[in-house]
C-alpha cells in the first residue's frame, strides 16, 4: 500500500510540474492532402499565382496549460513552416497549374505571362491552447486550436477581387507523457487536424466562387 501511495504520489508530482520547468518547442507536421468537392470534379483550370502573408508565415504562440496540471512547462507553437507549406500544397491541389510569389504581380505582367489569377493567402486567427488532468497511471490532455484564413482571389485580366474566409477548431487527445513532454504530440496534432480542416473548407468555398465567375 505504501509502495503505491509513494508511486502516485510521483506520478501527480511529474505531470503537475513540480520538477524543473522545461521549454518544449512544438512543431506540428504540414498537411499533405485535403478533400477538395466541386461541381465537376476537377482543377480549377489555367495557371494561378499564390502569395503566402508574412501572417501565415510567421505564426506562432507560446501557450501553457490552462490547468494545474503540466502547466510549470512551456510550449512554443511554431506553425508558420508547417501552415505555409500546407497552403502550398493545398493551392496545388485547388488549381491546375500554381507558381508561388513572394508579391502579388501587376496587371500587365499577369497578361504577359498568361496568368488566370492569383491567390493571396492570409492569417486572420491562431490560437493553439490546452489542458491536462491527472489519471490513475499517466496524465491525459486535450488541445484545442481556432485557426482562420482569408483568401483574396484576383481574376486576370480584369482584375477583380473575391474574397474567400473559412475558420475552424478541432481537438486533440493523448497522453502527457513524462515530465509532460508528449504534451507537444497533442497540440501538434490539434494544429494539423484544424489546419486540414480550415483549408478544405478554403478549397470548396474558391471552387464556388471561381464557377460564379463564369
Amino acid at each position: 500500500m505504501v509502495s503505491r501511495i509513494v508511486a502516485l504520489l510521483m506520478m501527480i508530482a511529474t505531470i503537475s510540474g513540480c520538477y524543473q520547468a522545461q521549454t518544449y518547442m512544438t512543431r506540428p507536421d504540414p498537411v499533405t492532402g485535403i478533400n477538395v468537392y466541386t461541381s465537376d470534379g476537377g482543377k480549377i483550370p489555367g495557371t494561378w499565382v499564390y502569395v503566402i502573408d508574412d501572417s501565415v508565415t510567421s505564426a506562432s504562440r507560446q501557450i501553457k496549460a490552462s490547468s494545474h496540471a503540466c502547466s510549470l512547462h512551456t510550449y512554443p507553437v511554431n506553425a508558420g513552416d508547417s501552415l505555409s507549406s500546407s497552403v502550398s500544397n493545398a493551392m496545388e491541389q485547388i488549381f491546375e497549374n500554381t507558381l508561388p510569389r513572394k508579391a502579388l504581380p501587376t496587371s500587365s505582367s499577369a497578361v504577359e505571362e498568361g496568368l488566370s489569377g492569383a491567390a493571396i493567402i492570409k492569417l486572420d486567427e491562431f490560437y493553439p491552447k490546452f489542458n491536462c488532468s491527472i489519471g490513475q497511471i499517466e496524465g491525459y490532455c486535450t488541445a484545442n486550436t481556432d485557426l482562420s484564413l482569408t483568401v483574396t482571389l484576383v481574376h486576370y485580366p480584369e482584375g477583380k477581387r473575391k474574397y474567400v474566409h473559412a475558420s475552424s477548431q478541432r481537438s486533440a487527445d493523448g497522453s502527457s507523457g513524462q515530465m509532460c513532454a508528449a504534451v507537444s504530440n497533442v497540440i501538434a496534432a490539434s494544429v494539423k487536424k484544424t489546419t486540414k480542416d480550415v483549408l478544405e473548407r478554403i478549397g470548396e468555398k474558391i471552387s464556388l466562387v471561381n464557377m460564379s465567375s463564369k
